[in-house]
Formats: structure tokens, sequence, C-alpha cells
């Protein structure tokens, strides 16, 4: 790190040294065996990268770069870095921010009163479908090194005047839904401050972006605009357990678990479906999911899957509900009748089974 203008003087003369025999190298190597020069200049490359980095961000360009991009997503793991990263992986991370700030969208519409008052005018269920896409579907604005760091812009439909003043100030409300989830994943607060019907939707949209077990990705590092100047959260394995432990606190009847069965019974209109043919023989189990995660349940359809989530007990009716969160498959498509269970179905007309 750069700390006074004698340290960045030297790491420019380091930086114009490396400059130097990356261009020396492409001089004299290139024309001859490209590969072995791009195999020489490979270290090159990143000392460049790693000192224009450093010089950045002493001048302030890093911190001016923050505060014009609306989220900044640092992807952090061995052999995370430009080049080298699957792109299999970001679209993960997206896809996950995606869906999270769909759940947080729905829920704050339809289950709080100061999300309603915020944002919500009277819309059909298609119009209010396209409106929570276009809300939540950040464009691209940027990819950097430090590891790999995606940058995302405002939605677009605001930044084009498709959406009024109401939806902006609703999409901002969304936005400080999901710091407050940040600051519980990270241990900077716990799930008091958020809206009591609202903490359960928030801490499930804030998980699904917390690192997997066992996946190439250590951490995500959260900034930006929306975040705050000078404000990150760092997201690492260790939160699941954190946030896993607030929902248990926050809602008593509630159980982070994983269910194994096969969908059945798909209702797209109520977004519902049964699992079936559960371990051990357990009764099929009602499961709720989030608009955001229709296409995966219509493509696990007659499959074997793991439906991990918040299993809710009803005290008076004794019966079990799911709140799902991911649903992952593990077997290949179940046809015809399953042990257990009728025939599948999807009660909706907009399905289309082709």
């Amino acid at each position: 790190m750069i700390h006074s203008d004698q340290q960045l003087a030297l790491v420019r003369e380091q930086l114009g040294r490396a400059e130097r025999a990356l261009k020396a190298i492409s001089d004299e190597v290139r024309p001859v065996n490209e590969s072995r020069f791009l195999l020489m200049a490979e270290s090159y490359v990143d000392m460049i990268e790693e000192l224009r980095g450093e010089i950045d961000a002493y001048l302030g360009l890093q911190a001016v770069r923050q505060s014009q991009t609306e989220l900044i997503l640092s992807l952090e793991g061995p052999g995370i870095r430009l080049g080298d990263t699957p792109a299999s992986l970001v679209t993960r991370v997206l896809d996950s921010l995606r869906r999270g700030l769909q759940l947080v969208v729905e829920a704050a519409e339809s289950g709080s009163s100061t999300g309603q008052a915020r944002g919500a005018v009277a819309r059909t269920a298609g119009r209010r479908k396209r409106w929570i896409e276009e809300l939540c579907d950040l464009p691209l604005v940027g990819v950097a090194p430090g590891s790999v760091q995606v940058q995302l812009g405002e939605p677009a439909s605001l930044s084009t005047g498709l959406l009024g003043d109401e939806d902006r100030e609703f999409y901002q409300y969304v936005i400080s839904l999901l710091r407050d989830g940040l600051a519980c994943a990270t241990g900077q607060a716990t799930a008091e401050q958020l809206p009591v019907e609202l903490r359960q939707p928030v801490l499930h949209a804030v998980r699904k972006l917390v690192p997997t077990p066992r996946g190439a990705l250590d951490a995500i590092t959260i900034s930006g605009r929306a975040i705050g100047t000078g404000k990150d959260y760092r997201v690492t394995r260790e939160a699941r357990g954190r946030l896993d432990q607030e929902v248990r606190r926050v809602t008593a009847t509630a159980e982070i678990t994983s269910e194994e069965g096969i969908i059945r019974e798909v209702d797209l209109d109520q977004n519902t479906f049964m699992l079936r043919d559960r371990r051990g023989g357990a009764p099929e189990l009602p499961c709720e999911y989030a608009d955001g995660d229709e296409e995966d349940v219509k493509s696990f359809l007659d499959k074997r899957v793991i439906v991990n989530g918040t299993l809710r007990t009803s005290p008076k009716a004794n019966r079990q509900t799911m709140d799902v969160e991911v649903i992952e498959a593990i077997g290949v498509e179940e046809g015809g009748n399953q042990p257990g269970g009728d025939e599948a179905r999807v009660e909706s007309a907009d399905y289309d089974a082709n």
C-alpha cells in the first residue's frame, strides 16, 4: 500500500521498469515464439496490474469508481483472477444476487406496510413479474482484477426513466434491507434491525450469496454506491452458520434443513409444489418458492432433488411446510407414477410442457 508521495514515486518507478521489461520481451521473444512470450509475460502482467491498482487506490480513483458504481462484488479465492476464473462461477454469483433481490422485493411489497407504501401500485400478475425482474436485473458495467471484481449499475429501467420516482424509492428501500442483511451476515448487526415480517426473507436472500462449503469461492466483498462510500461487507463461508442462527432465533417454529424427494404438483400461480417420495417414507411436503426460482422448479419437475430451506411446523395443525431457498438435482428424471404419489402435473395454463 502507498502512504506518501515518496512511496508513490517509488511505485511509479517500479511500474515503469516492469512495463519496459514487458516491452523488451514483446520485441525480442514474441516475433519468434508467441507461446513462450505469453508464458514469460505472465508475471510481469500480474505485477503491472498490482502496481497500477496501488497507484489508483492512493490517487483516489478506486473511491471514485466505487461511488459511481451501484454494486461491486469482489470474488476471492485461490485461483480466482481474471483470465483463470470460469465464467460459470461469476454467473452463479450474479444469479444468486438477482434471486436474492427478487426475494426481498416480493416480500417487501406484499408483506410489509412500509414496502407497500414505498413502491406499490396495483399491478396485474404479469406486470408485477416484469416489474420485479426489471428492479432486480442490474446491468454489468465492468469487470476488473482484485481478485475478480464485478461492477454493476443501477437497474436500467430506473436510469432510463421507464420506472418512476416511487419505484426508485422502493428500490432504495430494498437495497437498505439488503445492507441490513449483509450486516447480520458479517456479525455487525442482528436481525432486530429488520422489520419483523421481513427478517426471514432478507436473511434467506443474503444466504444465497454465502460461498458454498467446497467451492472455489472463499469470500465475496460487496461495496459500491448502494452500500455507502468507504463501506463494504465481506461475506465468508462462516456467514452461513451465523445466518442460520439468526433465522432460528427470529422464527421460533422454523428450522433450516435439507429434504430429499421428487418434485410433483407444481402450481405456478401459487408458487408451490409437493415434495414426494421423501427419505425414510416421510409424508409429502408442501413447498413454497420465490418467483425467481420458477425456472428451476419447472426444470426439476419429476426429478429427485435436495430442497434446502426453512421447514415450518404448525403447532395447531401438526403440519409442516417448507420455504424453498435452493434446489439441487441429484438424480435422473423420473417418469410416470411414483410410489406413494399421483401422476405429476402442473396446475397452470401458463406452463408449456415442451
